[in-house]
Parts: structure tokens; C-alpha cells; sequence
């Protein structure tokens, strides 16, 4: 994730009549532009206030508005290495419908391999465990990026419908401030990836949790440095470092879902 993808998520997360709503429009339709503006400059472009626009940045998590062109820079300058469905292929044809008909074709390919690889590396018993998890827990809090996913909304109604409480957070401070919160009847399934931008933050946030005993549903890849042994359940895949990931993590959640209800729904 790219702080784009911060500015864009908070954006679909917010109804047409929300201040931040039209100010995030105006910068996401101003992108090359915004790098060289002053806070000031901005804030007329966006017709609004300077405050307004340090409220945005809080939101989404970003220290500065320095710190906010930066990172948009990195990505407009960049872009060819963002936001991909599959690895960067540098294309030595002109031709747009070769070009076209290679990264379909490439897509398929990769995707096809990766779930042959996913299928392979799937340990059911992990898989089984995490369903047990998630039935002795009167309370489960998901932890990662992507609450829009509609397989983890999935799994969330299915427990939901056998009387539990689920939270669900996508933000590393929110995360911090709810572990606070944590009891022994208590459940944490947290996706726990490099690949993405809040990373960093994430991690200490998991390790503290499996301090403190709390049991886990751990999603990561073989990508990700870690050292997650005391988790009582690690789900793990390759990894591939692109937004293919996210196809990978939801086939867990579907997973997840098809366990649980086999043994405690239907």
C-alpha cells in the first residue's frame, strides 16, 4: 500500500457530503500537481483550510504535509513499480495489443502458479486450528489493511451469526489502542505482510499480542521475516509482493469460513 492507497481508502470510506470527501477528489484529480504546492497553495486548490488539510493528513496517518509529497512523488515518479496485479515487465514490443496480450497472459501464468504453489504449501490442520480458535473466542478483533474484503466480511458474519463480537481495525494506532482492551476470551486473526506500507508499525503491535498470550490467526508470507512460533495458528503463502497478495489472503478467509461452518454452523 501506497499512501494513495491511504487517500483512496479513506475517500470510498466517506459519504459525498463529507468535508474530506471533495478535498481528497480535488487532490486524487491533481496528483502530478500537488508535489510542488506550498500547504498553503493546497489548501486554496482544495477550497479549503489549512487545518482541514492537517486534519486529512492525521487520518491517513501521515506526520507532515512535507512528509505527504514526498511520498506522493515517490509514486507518481515510480508508478510503473506500484499498484501492480502481477511483477513489473519491462516490454520490448511497440505494439499495444502485444503489450496487452502479454500481461493477460503473464497474469493468468502467474496466478496460476501461485495458487499451485498455495495449494501445495496449504496445511489443513492449520487451517482447522484456526477454526477452533475462532469458535472458543466470545471476541475476535481482525487486524490489517483491506476491511472492504469481501471474504473477510464473510468470515465476520458467520461468527457474528453465532452470537460473537467482531471488530474489525485497519490502522496500526487503532490496533496499538485496542490491545489495551484484550482479555483471555479474546481472538486476534491479523494479516502480517512487508508488502505492506504500515509493516513497521504492525509488527510490534503482533508481537505484543502473542506476549501477552492472547491467541492468534497469523496470515503472512514467506516474505515476511518473521518468527511468529508462539501464534497458534500461521496461515502462510508465498507471497508475491504485488496486489495478486490480496487474492491469496481472502482464499484463507474463504478457507476459514468453509472450516468453521463445517464444524460449528452447519
Amino acid at each position: 500500500m501506497t499512501i494513495l492507497h491511504d487517500l483512496i481508502s479513506l475517500y470510498n470510506s466517506l459519504s459525498a457530503d463529507r468535508a474530506f470527501h471533495s478535498v481528497i477528489a480535488i487532490l486524487l484529480q491533481n496528483l502530478a500537481l500537488i508535489p510542488s504546492l506550498s500547504l498553503e497553495e493546497t489548501a486554496e486548490l482544495c477550497h479549503t483550510s489549512i487545518i482541514t488539510i492537517n486534519r486529512l493528513l492525521k487520518q491517513i496517518n501521515c506526520p507532515s504535509f512535507r512528509a505527504f509529497k514526498q511520498q506522493l512523488a515517490e509514486v507518481i515518479n515510480g508508478y510503473s513499480r506500484y499498484n501492480r496485479c502481477c511483477p513489473f515487465d519491462q516490454h520490448s514490443s511497440d505494439d499495444h495489443q502485444d503489450i496487452i496480450r502479454s500481461g493477460i497472459e503473464n497474469y493468468f501464468s502467474y496466478f496460476q502458479n501461485g495458487f499451485w504453489d498455495f495449494r501445495q504449501r496449504l496445511d489443513l490442520a492449520q487451517i482447522e486450528k484456526g477454526a477452533d480458535i475462532l469458535h472458543q473466542a466470545s471476541d475476535i478483533r481482525f487486524y490489517g489493511p483491506f476491511s472492504a474484503s469481501h471474504a473477510k466480511k464473510q468470515l465476520q458474519v458467520d461468527l457474528m451469526f453465532l452470537g460473537k463480537k467482531v471488530i474489525c481495525y485497519c490502522d496500526a494506532l487503532e490496533e496499538i489502542k485496542d490491545t489495551k482492551t484484550l482479555s483471555p476470551d479474546c481472538a486476534v486473526i491479523a494479516q502480517v505482510l512487508s508488502s505492506y506500507k504500515n509493516y513497521p508499525e504492525h509488527l510490534p503491535v503482533i508481537k505484543n499480542i502473542l506476549s501477552a498470550g492472547i491467541p492468534m490467526i497469523i496470515i503472512t508470507s514467506t516474505k515476511t521475516l518473521n518468527n511468529f512460533k508462539e501464534a497458534g495458528c500461521i496461515l502462510t503463502f508465498a507471497g508475491t509482493d504485488t496486489a495478486m497478495d490480496n487474492y491469496f489472503v481472502d482464499m484463507f478467509y474463504n478457507l476459514l469460513c468453509i472450516a468453521h461452518r463445517a464444524k460449528y454452523i452447519d
